[in-house]
């Protein structure tokens, strides 16, 4: 799922009634665009740490493939502008034969539906099994 995040100036500047309203009408609809990215949309540790051990299917070549969540952590927080949500780590185990490649995955889980995750492929576990991280800050 893509989302696009518009948004409209509003101006004071606007000559008639037909363009001021138009004008309100295009900064409530970019307000109301806004609000549907805002920090309820973010995802959190508390999303995933229940999750550990379950299996996500990555969408790719028009098929899915099965992934584990094999862990959730926080991560320390960092110096610097106030951050939207504490930062977090999650590991995954994908299947040896099937390579996922970094860039954003769009993975579905039961309760937390599909989302869009950028995942980095770190390594290969002892049985050749590829692990994946996706840090959010």
């Amino acid at each position: 799922m893509i989302r696009k995040l518009i948004y409209v100036r509003y101006t004071n500047d606007l000559n008639g009634p037909e363009e001021r309203a138009a004008g309100a009408w295009r900064a409530t609809i970019a307000a109301s665009l806004q609000r549907e990215n805002t920090i309820d949309e973010l995802l959190t540790l508390q999303h995933f740490e229940d999750k550990v051990g379950q299996m996500f299917d990555a969408m790719v070549h028009g098929g899915a493939v099965e992934i584990t969540l094999v862990s959730a952590e926080a991560l320390p927080l960092a110096r610097g502008p106030e951050l939207s949500r504490p930062p977090f780590s999650l590991l995954f185990l994908g299947p040896a034969e099937e390579f996922l490649g970094q860039g954003i995955q769009q993975l579905s889980h039961p309760e937390l539906g599909t989302r869009e995750i950028f995942l980095v492929p770190i390594g290969r576990d002892a049985d050749g099994a590829y692990r994946y991280q996706a840090v959010f800050n």
